[in-house]
């Protein structure tokens, strides 16, 4: 998240980004230029909806700018967030700008005012690092590895010379005299215009634990040159390709086992399903909507087997992560076309009231299907629309003779965003764990989908 929206809660923040995360869109959430009480705030509104928060922080850090150490850093040490500095050359100030002022940026009109009004202070580092036998470049990114604050710093390099040249700095060790000088000589003072000292962050030249720094900012420094040279091509086919992550398909083998009864088959999966990272409450949820699909029977069947899982774990000494309860639903309305709303949503066509054909013929089971399936059950966030379908279409796959119902369910799916690469992979398991005719039966169904969505394109 780059800079905080002050015009829009935390709560209404957190519940999009878990959002994505449950959708295997994002992993991790970071935050940049982000003051220490929003930090703050960030993380204790985080942590009452049990949800992880924020993990690094990417903030303007180096020799010419230090305010970060006020709140920004005691904040991030208190909550155990890891900072990515940017900008660890000072904008250039710090790369032994004094010897090459007339190359690049440097002999741009700002960046010589900038070289002129610290010239003193840019001599005397310039003059330390000849010193130290180290180019000024590496020095300044090494003062930033020596401070167990910093996770890594952002380097940017633009080619392949450029980024060996700056793994030098992993070799770099900073005495605590060398330290001490350098902080002496910090061009942020001359910016601060004789203001009180900043209560600055010990930096300790213990050597032991460079080399775990070196390490993580190594993987950093590759990781600019991988995501070069392949976010185009990835960005490329993402959304056309994107397979399931471990939380889905443990989604499409709960609901699947759950289906056909196989309590043996869906005991293992629980499991499996715990350890991939699923909450307890979302492994509820999927068991819950199966009534809808399955019946009470193997609904309440795949709960009780989960509770004994769950009894199992406990006594091996696994402490699995209870997850946050489903928002409270205000509106007060009539359920029914709240109901109907979400089906719409889902198809992305007007549904009639009562519904043709079947909802006509019983309109008891039409109330049911609006108020009690897309009210009751798909009202509750602690799943999204997306793997909810991936449950109902999984479930559905693994019984027979419910093809047009699955058809329905995988158009809705895909307008949800679940890929045909990804329903491939689903029904793959369908073939590993439940049958091959049923998979087949459900490719089949598939392609007749995809053909329609064509046709209408």
């Amino acid at each position: 998240m780059h800079h905080v929206d002050r015009r829009t809660p935390w709560e209404e923040i957190w519940q999009a980004m878990e959002l994505l995360v449950q959708q295997g869109k994002v992993i991790y959430i970071g935050s940049s230029n982000f003051a220490g009480w929003d930090i703050a705030t960030a993380q204790n509104i985080a942590a009452s909806r049990n949800f992880l928060g924020l993990v690094s922080e990417q903030s303007l850090y180096n020799l010419t700018a230090r305010t970060v150490e006020l709140e920004v850093i005691p904040a991030l040490q208190y909550y155990g967030i890891g900072l990515v500095p940017w900008s660890p050359r000072g904008k250039g100030l710090l790369g032994g700008v004094l010897r090459k002022v007339s190359e690049g940026r440097r002999a741009e009109p700002k960046m010589q005012q900038q070289i002129d009004r610290h010239r003193s202070q840019i001599e005397d580092y310039e003059a330390l690092c000849e010193k130290l036998g180290e180019q000024p470049a590496d020095v300044a990114v090494a003062w930033l590895l020596h401070n167990p604050a910093v996770t890594a710093p952002i380097i940017g390099p633009r080619t392949v010379k450029q980024l060996t040249e700056s793994l030098r700095a992993l070799e770099i060790f900073l005495s605590d005299e060398t330290l001490q000088q350098l902080a002496r000589r910090d061009l942020a003072r001359a910016w601060r215009r004789g203001t009180q000292s900043l209560r600055l962050v010990k930096h300790s030249a213990v050597q032991e634990a460079v080399p775990m720094k070196k390490l993580i900012a190594f993987l950093a420094l590759v990781s600019v040159v991988i995501f070069s040279l392949l976010f185009v091509s990835e960005a490329q086919t993402m959304n056309k390709d994107q397979t399931l992550n471990a939380r889905q398909q443990s989604i499409v083998t709960i609901s699947a086992f759950t289906a056909n009864g196989d309590l043996e088959n869906l005991r293992k999966v629980l499991n499996g399903g715990l350890d991939t990272g699923l909450t307890v409450n979302e492994v509820k949820e999927v068991l819950v909507q199966m009534y809808a699909y399955c019946g009470f029977p193997r609904s309440l069947n795949g709960i009780n087997a989960f509770m004994t899982v769950l009894e199992e774990r406990k006594k091996k000494g696994i402490a699995d992560t209870q997850g946050k309860t489903a928002t409270l639903i205000n509106d007060t309305g009539d359920k029914y076309e709240r109901g109907r709303k979400t089906l719409e949503t889902l198809t992305g066509q007007p549904q009639s009231k009562p519904a043709k054909g079947f909802g006509e013929f019983s309109p008891t089971i039409d109330r049911f299907l609006k108020e009690h399936l897309f009210a009751d059950i798909f009202d509750s966030d602690i799943l999204n629309y997306q793997q909810r379908e991936l449950a109902t279409i999984s479930a559905l796959a693994a019984m027979p003779g419910v093809e047009s119902q699955l058809e329905s369910h995988l158009s809705m799916g895909m307008n949800t965003g679940l890929t045909e690469s990804g329903l491939r992979e689903a029904f793959g398991l369908i073939e590993k764990n439940i049958s091959r005719p049923q998979a087949e039966t459900a490719r089949k169904s598939l392609a007749k989908v995809i053909a329609a969505r064509q046709k209408k394109q």
